[in-house]
């Protein structure tokens, strides 16, 4: 628990200096909170919250191809608790393992779970990686400098790795195998026979790997709809910034902002920081600020931050004390 909490005051530290020089720099103190229009900050937490239920959606159809009829309320409860350590773990990607263990829980194996998620995962990544191409495009103007090298840096790093586990993950004799020199030395530092556990986990490899060939055999409408599930949960995230501006006033092209905001997510996949913490505010930061006034900036950082990051440690925090209330708590201390 003192863990997860050092990470808590670490992250936070991290995006509340980064948004006071920010609001410091782009001289938006004197711009209160409560200028922005109510309504239109009530849409971006419900766009965001939809977009939470659009990606809960997605496991419970993954689940039901596995053969696992789960109901929207048991996705919820496996996605909700996880954003918490996403927040606090770096890059903007985590919770995966808490999501597994959750799922876990309500009656699947490791081998089932590990692969609906990553199953999810993967279908976020192809559509990640073909929007921030089109994003590049349509934006190629913006990203002559050095942060549009960036963001080719971590399309090519991105791609990279998510190739090499593409790769790994239809060899499971590979895997097995660095799985095997992981543990003999794990048998060198700590004296310790690690068969026992090697055979467990060869075990979930095997049903990984059955139920990954089960859902790409599986007829029907269960990967379309988990696609659909995953357009959804991108598409409503994409218009919060949007929304966001239009509550400050500011009316733009819903498409630029929708790229804009596709790019900030590839450059924070990477684990830079807790949470992406101060990596998310500065990115966002730069690539928003030709599309309104500089004094509103800060502002809108701010409100972004609170609905897109904020909401989640909150919602995530909540939702895994109750859930861990009936499940227990994971053993990650």
């Amino acid at each position: 628990m003192r863990s997860a909490t050092r990470a808590l005051v670490i992250t936070v530290s991290l995006s509340t200096i980064t948004l006071f020089f920010i609001l410091l720099y782009s001289h938006s103190f004197h711009i209160s909170f409560y200028m922005i229009d109510a309504k239109y900050l009530v849409m971006a937490f419900i766009l965001h919250f939809s977009a939470l239920i659009a990606w809960s959606s997605r496991i419970q159809q993954l689940s039901r191809g596995m053969g696992k009829d789960i109901s929207l309320r048991d996705a919820v409860e496996a996605l909700l608790p996880s954003l918490f350590l996403a927040g606090i773990t770096p890059s903007s990607a985590g919770g995966e393992p808490l999501r597994i263990y959750i799922l876990r829980k309500k009656g699947m194996s490791y081998g089932e779970a590990t692969a609906i998620i990553l199953g999810g995962r993967f279908l976020d990544l192809i559509t990640v990686l073909a929007l921030a191409v089109i994003a590049l495009i349509f934006l190629k103007s913006d990203m002559n400098g050095l942060l549009g090298s960036v963001i080719r840096l971590s399309l090519v790093i991105i791609s990279t790795g998510s190739l090499a586990f593409i790769v790994l993950a239809s060899r499971p004799s590979a895997l097995k195998l660095i799985l095997r020199k992981l543990l003999s030395g794990f048998e060198y530092i700590t004296g310790r026979n690690p068969d026992p556990i090697y055979t467990s986990l060869e075990r979930e490899i095997d049903e990984f790997y059955r139920s990954i060939r089960l859902l790409l055999k599986r007829k029907g409408s269960v990967i379309p709809t988990a696609y659909a599930g995953t357009l959804g949960n991108w598409i409503l995230d994409l218009l919060v910034p949007w929304v966001i501006l239009l509550g400050f006033g500011i009316h733009t092209n819903p498409l630029k902002i929708m790229m804009i905001q596709l790019l900030v997510y590839v450059i924070v996949l990477l684990p830079l920081t807790p949470g992406s913490s101060g990596v998310a505010e500065g990115v966002a930061f730069a690539l928003f600020s030709p599309v309104a006034p500089p004094g509103i900036m800060g502002m809108f950082v701010l409100v972004w931050r609170i609905v897109m990051y904020y909401f989640n440690l909150v919602a995530g925090t909540i939702a895994g004390l109750r859930v861990y209330g009936k499940i227990g708590r994971p053993g990650f201390e």
